[in-house]
């Protein structure tokens, strides 16, 4: 049994045990898929760690996330918690979680409307006159642009709807039809963008709702049918991962995330939620940020405040997410809609919005669905305005311009319900006046300091958005500014006078480096091209120890100090760091579940000597190794409670260890007993039949010191005691079931995990 610390054995031949199962500490009340997970592994896991745990899963690989990094497994022999519960806190598995079945954030209403009031509410649904987002003042500035892609992850799009088809996304990189991936994306004739609920390149609308969100979007305006969407020049890429029913999985919605992150789409409009927290769906969005994309998200239909209980992927705190809430056309909050005055971004039009449907029809729906799309079509308008804006300051002109309105106030972050209108309406034409004292302050052997001061946002007033800082070993000029190396993470610009400074990192030793600057409006209008100066990173570092090396093997728990001393005796400064130690393990073989009847004589030898440590650091030592436990017996079979005294095959429990105990991972604080020579935290089992583990078919959370078919009912009690320190569990005087026996043996438990067996 692996066991924390050492343990005891006096004449038992002893099996290694598999991995105790732990109760799942995480929410498993959100909808999931029954056999799947996704996992991740840590960096440092090799590929015998992996297959130790994936075999103990019992696991089938079904897809690569390959930017995150994660996989999706089929499982056997364990449920979805238990594989949770068994490998959440495993040292090498960096996340495992399930694969949650997400669904469209719909609130269904057949109720056709012939206006769109979302739009330009004149009253004429009842409603209150101007409670719209102002887009016909918008379309007298500006209508969209085709150099502008959305990506609509939802159930399709009905790409030959006349409504849409001039506004649909073509890929120019694929020629359609030829079975071949003519732009290596991986994804073969992906013309019009992927199906990843069926794994193709069709991505038409089975159910309605991707149709409908993108009509919101991107209905082509001034057509003379139908409707016009906030956008009416726009390219939408259809992503679909829902299915026809509204529903989906964590993964393939991983999978569009990536896939529109892969594609360069300038956001996305995300019209479904639900489930739990998947760090394998942030992850995929915080990547789709790093690469300048918008996720805009509705904030779900529960009538719930999200700042209290989360809704996601809405509730992601990534900056580059926009959490949407719904309005009626009297701009009150509407009553299914989510709200949350840190988690919602704002409010905009949701409630019997009318837009398109396949087969070229048209029907009116509800939810947060719908105001979402209205929120994307918006920063659409922005991004096709400003071509070169950010992707965050394209964010913060929607959310600095809403319409503010009391009853929101306090309900959502901005306290307002969208306008399209304010954000493009008097673009600021001017720049930023240009950095000219730009200066490099230090140098380290692979870093350059540099420091300039702040100018403004208009010329030399305000404050600007963003910094652009550039760096090349030859000479920067503005004509070959943008193709000089990024520096990542810039400071956030100052008011005018600021100084600024920033470091640097990552270059060559002892090379001279040229470095300039741009400042950036909040529409991305930029200044000139800083001053160029020069910074020579300096030597070689050359770092020293005392001592050159030392070593130390402990037992698990154990602990000891030593000294080390590092010094640089280079010219350069010296960075280092120094690593988290790394447990060294033998993965364990997982065997084969074989069962034997009452009587059958079992062959497989067992396990003597010592071994360890297991992916936890568990180590166990047979008591006949010189440096084995003494033998230290304390008989309870008069003090003891007795728990067992007659009966076969007989578990009972549980029972108070009278301590938290730690296993695997999980703190219990009850155990139960089985007749057969073994106790567990979880397991009701009464399995006679005992197994070379680790082993699937083993009861779960086994402590095993000596598994066999026993028979209290011939002879023998069962007996636990807890002397303060300490939980005794004795198997007295035990008869077996066939020939052999008595047998009499302890099972001891230690509040810091010490197990021993006697």
């Amino acid at each position: 049994m692996l066991q924390r610390g050492r343990w005891c054995l006096a004449a038992l031949a002893v099996l290694v045990a598999l991995p105790a199962t732990g109760a799942w500490s995480g929410p498993l009340d959100h909808p999931h898929v029954s056999d799947q997970v996704i996992i991740k592994f840590r960096e440092n896991a090799s590929q015998a760690d992996k297959d130790a745990v994936l075999g103990d899963l019992g696991a089938s690989h079904m897809k690569r996330m390959k930017r995150i990094k994660s996989d999706l497994h089929q499982i056997q022999g364990l449920s979805v918690g238990e594989a949770l519960g068994r490998y959440k806190n495993h040292p090498k598995v960096e996340f495992i979680e399930p694969n949650y079945i997400l669904e469209a954030v719909e609130i269904p209403n057949d109720a056709r409307f012939g206006e769109l009031w979302g739009m330009l509410n004149t009253g004429q649904t009842g409603g209150t006159a101007g409670a719209d987002i102002s887009a016909t003042n918008a379309w007298d500035v500006f209508k969209g642009s085709s150099q502008v892609v959305i990506g609509v992850i939802d159930t399709g799009v009905d790409y030959l709807h006349p409504d849409l088809a001039a506004n649909i996304y073509t890929n120019p990189g694929e020629i359609p039809g030829n079975g071949i991936d003519d732009d290596n994306n991986g994804f073969v004739d992906d013309v019009r963008g992927w199906d990843f609920r069926n794994d193709d390149n069709d991505p038409m609308d089975d159910n309605g709702h991707g149709s409908h969100c993108s009509g919101t979007i991107g209905g082509v305006g001034n057509n003379g049918i139908g409707v016009a969407g906030v956008c009416w020049n726009v390219k939408i890429m259809p992503i679909k991962f829902l299915s026809g029913a509204g529903s989906g999985t964590t993964a393939d919605a991983v999978d569009a995330v990536e896939y529109a992150t892969l594609m360069g789409v300038n956001m996305t409009s995300n019209s479904w939620g639900g489930g739990g927290f998947s760090q394998a769906l942030r992850d995929a969005i915080e990547d789709a940020h790093l690469n300048g994309i918008l996720f805009v998200a509705a904030a779900g239909n529960s009538g719930a405040n999200t700042d209290v209980s989360a809704h996601y992927p809405s509730s992601y705190t990534l900056p580059n997410i926009v959490s949407v809430a719904a309005t009626d056309h009297n701009d009150q909050l509407a009553s299914f809609s989510n709200f949350g005055a840190v988690s919602v971004d704002l409010a905009a039009p949701g409630v019997d919005i009318l837009s398109t449907f396949p087969g070229n029809s048209y029907g009116s729906i509800s939810g947060t669905s719908m105001a979402t799309p209205h929120v994307a079509g918006a920063l659409g308008l922005v991004v096709g305005r400003f071509p070169a804006i950010g992707h965050l300051d394209a964010k913060n002109l929607i959310l600095n311009f809403v319409d503010p309105l009391p009853n929101l106030a306090g309900v959502v972050a901005t306290g307002g319900r969208l306008n399209a209108f304010f954000p493009i309406a008097d673009p600021d034409s001017i720049p930023p006046a240009a950095i000219n004292d730009l200066a490099v302050t230090d140098a380290g052997s692979n870093w350059l300091v540099a420091g300039w001061t702040a100018t403004g946002d208009d010329g030399l007033s305000g404050t600007a958005s963003r910094y652009i800082v550039k760096y090349s070993t030859s000479p920067i000029t503005a004509a070959n500014f943008d193709a000089a190396t990024t520096a990542p993470n810039p400071p956030d610009p100052g008011p005018q006078g600021t100084a600024e400074s920033m470091r640097i990192d990552g270059l060559d030793f002892s090379t001279t480096y040229y470095i300039a600057v741009k400042a950036l409006d909040e529409f991305g209008n930029a200044s000139a091209i800083s001053n160029v100066p020069t910074g020579l990173t300096l030597g070689i570092p050359d770092i020293a120890a005392s001592p050159l090396s030392f070593t130390e093997t402990l037992i698990t728990g154990a602990t000891s100090q030593q000294s080390l001393t590092l010094s640089n005796v280079g010219l350069g400064t010296l960075d280092f760091s120094v690593p988290l130690p790394v447990l060294l393990t033998n993965p364990p073989l997982v065997a084969a579940y074989e069962g034997y009847g009452k009587e059958d004589i079992d062959p497989r030898p067992g396990v003597l000597g010592n071994g360890g440590p297991d992916g936890f650091g568990y180590r166990w030592i047979d008591s006949d190794d010189p440096t084995g436990p003494a033998f230290n017996w304390t008989d309870i079979s008069g003090t003891g409670i007795l728990a067992i005294s007659t009966g076969d095959d007989v578990n009972q429990g549980p029972f108070p260890i009278g301590f938290t105990f730690p296993f695997y991972g999980v703190e219990y604080s009850n155990f139960r007993i089985c007749s057969n020579g073994w106790l567990s935290f979880t397991s009701s089992s009464t399995a006679f039949s005992n197994q070379p583990l680790p082993n699937s078919g083993a009861p779960a959370a086994l402590v095993a010191p000596f598994w066999d078919d026993l028979n209290p009912s011939v002879s023998g009690n069962i007996y636990y005691q807890n002397d303060g320190s300490r939980l005794i569990v004795q198997w007295d005087n035990v008869a077996h079931f066939g020939s052999g026996g008595p047998y009499t043996f302890q099972a001891i438990l230690y509040s810091d995990g010490t197990i021993e067996y006697q």
